[in-house]
Parts: C-alpha cells; sequence; structure tokens
C-alpha cells in the first residue's frame, strides 16, 4: 500500500514539474510574440525621436523577424547536436542582453543592431519550444499542450500594442523594454531547474542536407509546413491588408480600427486551449481539416463583406478565420511532431516555426502588395477598396484550398 501511494505520488510530482516546465516555456512564447508587436505601435515616435523618416525605423520590426526567421532552422540542429535545454537557455540568455542593448541605445543604429540580438536569440529558444513538449508531455497531453503554446502567443500579439499604445503615451520609449525583463529573468530561473537535458545526438544524424533531402522523401511534412506558410499569410493580411481598406474604403477612425483588429488575438487566446483539447479527443488530421473549412469559410465571408460594406459582417468572419487558424496550429503541430523521430525534432520544430514566420512575413508583404496593386487597376468609379479588398481575401481562399490539399498529403490522416 505505502509502495502504491510513493509511486502516486512520484507519478504527481512529476506532473507537477511538467506543468511548471509548460508554464516557462509559456512565458518565453510570450516574450517572443510581444516583442514582434510592442514595437509597431511606437514607430512614429521613434522616428521622431531619432529624427528619421519611417522607413529608417521600421529596420526594428524588420530585423527582428529577419534574424528569427534565418536562424530558426540552425538552431534547430544546433539543438539536436549540442543538447536542447542548454542552447535554449543560452537564447533566453541572449534575449535578454539584447534587451538590454535596446534600454541602454543612444541611436538608432544601436537600436537596430540591439534587436537583431533580441531576434537570433529569440530564434534559438523558440525553435525548440515545441521539441520539449513532445520530450516531457504525455502524447495524450499533446495538442492541450500545443493549444495552451498558441493561447500564450496569441495574447502576446494581442497585448503588444496595447501595452505599446500606453507605455510610449506615458514613459520613454525605453519602457517598451523594460517590461520584458521580469518575464525574461523568471523563465531563464524557472525553466534552468525545470527543463528536461537530453543527451546530444551525433552529428551524422542531424546534418541539415541529410534532413532536407528527407523535405523530397517525406511529403507529409513538406504538406504539413507549406500549409503553414499559406494559413500564417492568411492571418498576417488580415492584420496588414485590412486596416487599408477600413481607412480608405470605410473612412474609420483609428480607434475603431484598433478595436476592430483586436477581436482576433482575443479570439486565438480564447480558442487555442479548447483547440488543443480537441485534437486530443478528435485526432489531429479531423482537427486539421475541419480547422481549414472554417477558415475557407472567413475567408470568403470577408470577401464578400467588402461589397456590403459591413463591419459586423467582417467581424464574424474574422471570428471564423482566427477560430480556424487557432485549430489549424495546435492540430498541425501536434501531427508534425507526434511523427518526428529522436534527433529531428529540434530541427522539425524549428521548421514549423520557420515556415510559420515566412507566412507571416509573406502576409505583410506579398498580400499587402497585392491589395495595394488590385487597388489601383480598377477605376476610382468602382470602388477600388472594396474591390481590391474582396480579391484580396478571394485569394486568401484559394490559399486555404491549397493548404487543403497539402495536409491531405499526410499519410493515413
Amino acid at each position: 500500500m505505502k509502495a502504491e501511494i510513493s509511486q502516486a505520488a512520484k507519478a504527481e510530482n512529476l506532473s507537477m514539474t511538467n506543468w511548471f516546465s509548460l508554464l516557462g516555456l509559456a512565458v518565453a512564447v510570450l516574450l517572443s510574440s510581444l516583442n514582434i508587436s510592442i514595437v509597431n505601435v511606437a514607430l512614429p515616435r521613434l522616428a521622431s525621436s531619432f529624427s528619421v523618416p519611417m522607413s529608417e525605423v521600421q529596420w526594428l520590426v524588420v530585423v527582428y523577424l529577419l534574424a528569427m526567421t534565418c536562424f530558426m532552422p540552425i538552431a534547430g540542429i544546433w539543438g539536436d547536436r549540442f543538447g536542447r535545454k542548454r542552447l535554449f537557455l543560452f537564447g533566453i540568455g541572449l534575449f535578454f542582453c539584447g534587451l538590454i542593448a535596446c534600454i541602454v541605445s543612444e541611436s538608432l543604429t544601436q537600436l537596430i543592431t540591439a534587436r537583431l540580438v533580441q531576434g537570433i536569440g529569440a530564434a534559438i529558444f523558440i525553435s525548440l519550444v515545441m521539441t520539449f513538449v513532445s520530450d516531457f508531455i504525455p502524447a495524450t497531453k499533446t495538442g492541450t499542450a500545443m493549444g495552451i503554446l498558441g493561447t500564450t502567443s496569441a495574447i502576446g500579439t494581442a497585448l503588444g500594442p496595447v501595452l505599446g499604445g500606453y507605455l510610449i503615451s506615458h514613459f520613454d520609449w525605453h519602457a517598451l523594454f523594460y517590461v520584458s525583463v521580469p518575464f525574461c529573468i523568471f523563465a531563464l530561473l524557472l525553466l534552468a531547474r525545470q527543463l528536461p537535458d537530453n543527451a546530444p545526438v551525433p552529428f551524422k544524424s542531424v546534418k541539415s542536407g541529410r534532413f532536407l533531402a528527407q523535405f523530397s522523401e517525406n511529403p507529409a511534412l513538406a504538406g504539413s509546413l507549406t500549409a503553414n506558410v499559406c494559413v500564417s499569410a492568411i492571418i498576417m493580411s488580415t492584420m496588414v491588408v485590412s486596416p487599408f481598406y477600413f481607412t480608405d474604403g470605410l473612412q474609420l477612425s483609428p480607434a475603431q480600427i484598433g478595436a476592430i483588429l483586436s477581436v482576433g488575438p482575443i479570439v486565438s487566446a480564447l480558442t487555442g486551449a479548447p483547440a488543443g483539447k480537441l485534437t486530443d479527443h478528435l485526432g489531429s488530421g479531423t482537427v486539421v481539416r475541419v480547422s481549414l473549412w472554417i477558415m475557407l469559410l472567413g475567408c470568403l465571408l470577408i470577401s464578400v463583406s467588402a461589397f456590403w460594406t459591413s463591419v459586423p459582417v467582417y467581424l464574424f468572419a474574422l471570428i471564423l478565420v482566427t477560430a480556424g487558424y487557432a485549430m489549424f496550429q495546435a492540430a498541425n503541430n501536434t501531427a508534425v511532431m507526434t511523427d518526428v523521430q529522436e534527433g529531428q525534432k529540434g530541427v522539425t520544430s524549428a521548421l514549423l516555426h520557420f515556415s510559420r514566420n515566412l507566412g507571416l512575413m509573406a502576409g505583410a508583404s506579398v498580400m499587402g502588395w497585392l491589395y495595394l496593386f488590385t487597388s489601383t487597376f480598377f477605376p476610382e468609379t468602382q470602388n477600388q477598396p472594396a474591390t481590391a479588398f474582396g480579391v484580396t481575401f478571394l485569394i486568401s481562399a484559394i490559399l486555404v484550398g491549397l493548404a487543403q490539399v497539402m495536409v491531405s498529403l499526410r499519410r493515413g490522416r
């Protein structure tokens, strides 16, 4: 009887350790997403402070995303080679150094360089997050864990503009970076104690060339990553393209636009954890397919809302798109990380984040360019903004269809 109680207590303690580890990972995800969006709202103030045009201060956002995107696959390989915990903690430490460098910066060049260091650090630790989930979370709870991390990412994205706007209105721009310092210290101390460590894998089993050659041999993984690019581009287009239409087509005020755009991240935050539990219950393949159908309907409704000039219809459609995206992320990440072999977890996790960031950058650039190009293609009498907005999200619906085709390549799903 005592032995049974001892075993039960041991299992309970292990469970608590796992949840503390998950808490630390969630804080790390929050740091990454918060520092993507918190600077955006302060760009006009920074341009004024440094007496430079907007095109120069935009590098504060671009360099962070570029560093994350470029270093993620490398960080994944290094994690498998040298030990994930060691590299993860190094990444958070480097991110912390970047924060301090941002705080003490006295010129735009110094601040951009500090943001580059931040982005490299974020790339290192964020690329390994899902790897740790697959290491210490039971397979039956993986979807739930992925959903929690997705919710945390959405909270950080939503909190960034709100918190940044408040800080830049009441304090100097340095406060944008002070706010992340306690979170960074907390995550570093907690994860240094709680994260499990893994033995380094022989280098020959994690060579990037060999793994990439297996992109051509594994259509399931390639399909999941391609679908991730497509849906991430769509979700970013709702945040980048929509403000142009609301300003040019509906003549809404900045406050009204901000209120509308806040709906998406809020829905994503509320949907992430339930989506993870649904994945555990129904299976990743079913949830992925359902999520894409929901996103398809949402994109079509957004396209139609432009011609109806209906904000309520847009909001309903945005809820569908965002909820579908949260479901897709939880289910697709679970499916990929469940199938991956030991020795390739780090690089696979990195590639998932890489594909997501690639999609976000495509949504911000390509879909934005598509809207602007389409708006100049039609005569002004045909309501250029509404037509351009409708066409943009009609193409977004086509991207969802492409994602459906790509995830159908998953074997047995």
